[in-house]
């Protein structure tokens, strides 16, 4: 008898659980399924609140289960993920294609996706692409963990007809994966100011960068922006 009542009161745990927090249970919607609608909820159990929702900063899987997902497509996404059936082939995502490599597999140019858009409505493009990349690259942005993964990354430039290059030093077997799978954030909301518009990616990872201060106000500045609680991605989840 006390292990019917359990189970019972499992089930029901269940079934609330799973219900939206503004409208009732309907049993015969949940009975009968249905195809996914537009303002649809998906309520997930986190077992710890994210210390940050930013990419760029977040060092917790609870953070990166949140803005990434499994596949780089959750709130926030980057311009290529992986291929479900294996789990290590890259396909585009924000990106048109997989990149166009150079015979030294030194440059990777990237084709930008055209028509997406962020969360606020706002275009994304490839300024978007290139902002991220000087974000993480930025000395005094609290990203060393993924900073880390970018060292010998040393040049990204804008080309024409939506194309972003990166430049690495030397060859790796995962430079593509490395490059293409950091999630984009919004220039527009991380960088209203500027501060990063006019200095070059060179810039940046060279002798000067630390010692500049638009470089240090950037940095304090994104370091507590309020959106790093509050994102606005490009991806399906908001």
């Amino acid at each position: 008898m006390r292990r019917s009542l359990v189970l019972s009161l499992i089930c029901l745990s269940f079934v609330f659980g799973c219900s939206r927090p503004d409208q009732a249970s309907d049993r015969g919607s949940a009975a009968t399924g249905g195809p996914p609608a537009t303002g649809d909820w998906i309520i997930v159990r986190q077992d710890a609140e994210p210390e940050s929702l930013n990419p760029l900063t977040s060092t917790t899987t609870n953070g990166q289960y949140i803005y990434g997902g499994a596949n780089n497509s959750n709130i926030y996404e980057g311009l290529l993920q992986s291929e479900p059936g294996d789990w290590v082939t890259p396909r585009p995502l924000l990106a048109e294609s997989r990149p166009e490599v150079s015979a030294d597999h030194l440059s990777y140019t990237f084709t930008v996706r055209g028509g997406a858009k962020w969360h606020d409505g706002q275009p994304f493009t490839t300024d978007d692409v290139l902002f991220t990349y000087k974000a993480a690259a930025t000395p005094f942005v609290d990203d060393a963990a993924l900073r880390s993964y970018l060292t010998d990354l040393v040049n990204v430039e804008l080309l024409e007809g939506r194309k972003v290059r990166l430049t690495v030093r030397k060859p790796y077997f995962m430079n593509e994966i490395v490059l293409g799978g950091l999630l984009i954030i919004p220039k527009h909301i991380f960088d209203s100011q500027g501060l990063l518009e006019n200095i070059k990616f060179t810039d940046i990872v060279g002798v000067q960068g630390r010692s500049n201060p638009k470089l240090k106000e950037f940095g304090e500045q994104f370091n507590k922006h309020p959106n790093n609680r509050a994102p606005i991605g490009t991806g399906p989840y908001k």
